[in-house]
């Protein structure tokens, strides 16, 4: 719960993936998804953040792994 509602606190929206997923746009034109497997007996919880296709496009590589750290600071800081 709090996974989800820490994403929507962002700015995100919810979107059908994994267990729970929420979908933030960082910046124009470079959606960016978080999605979440609560995990089980078999597999382990994760979490996994997703770009679209078009990203590269966007932005060079560089600029956005410091777009997805930036979004990660603010939604770990909401998740404490």
């Amino acid at each position: 719960e709090r996974f989800l509602e820490a994403g929507l606190s962002l700015g995100g929206r919810r979107i059908p993936y994994a267990d729970e997923a929420f979908q933030l746009t960082v910046l124009p034109r470079v959606p960016m998804a978080y999605l979440l497997w609560v995990g089980d007996e078999e597999f382990v919880p994760r979490i996994s953040v997703l770009l679209d296709e078009t990203a590269e496009q966007q932005l060079p590589i560089d600029a956005l792994w410091v777009a997805i750290l930036v979004a990660n600071r603010r939604f770990l800081k909401l998740e404490q």
